[in-house]
């Protein structure tokens, strides 16, 4: 059987994921750009709190695992996008970072649904 590799790595170490949505209504669009772009504002530097035998805080900062800032890409189907992010080579949380951006958008726009991720 042969090994799946996500995300596809380039020559240089670089990738490119995506998460992929279907939207009930496409005017959705235009406001989920602008939420994007506050989101980003927001959240340049995440702060997470652990919790096991002690608390632990880490700090990760976007522009340590990415080489853009998010963008949405629609392709030919209608009622379809993508949310892509460039991932640099020494990133190592970009799944993190995947993730959290797919659940608040999920959280702020009903008219969406995750479907799946890509690379």
């Amino acid at each position: 059987m042969a090994e799946v590799k996500f995300p596809q790595k380039r020559d240089d170490g670089s990738f490119t994921v995506s998460a992929l949505f279907s939207m009930s209504d496409e005017n959705v669009l235009a406001p989920l750009r602008e939420y994007l772009k506050a989101w980003m504002r927001a959240n340049k530097t995440w702060r997470r709190v652990w919790r096991s035998d002690s608390i632990f805080e880490e700090q990760l900062e976007f522009s340590s695992e990415f080489s853009a800032e998010p963008r949405v890409e629609t392709g030919t189907e209608k009622l379809r996008f993508a949310i892509v992010l460039d991932g640099k080579p020494s990133a190592t949380r970009w799944k993190d970072w995947l993730v959290l951006l797919t659940d608040d958008l999920c959280k702020v726009f009903p008219e969406i649904k995750f479907d799946r991720f890509k690379s």
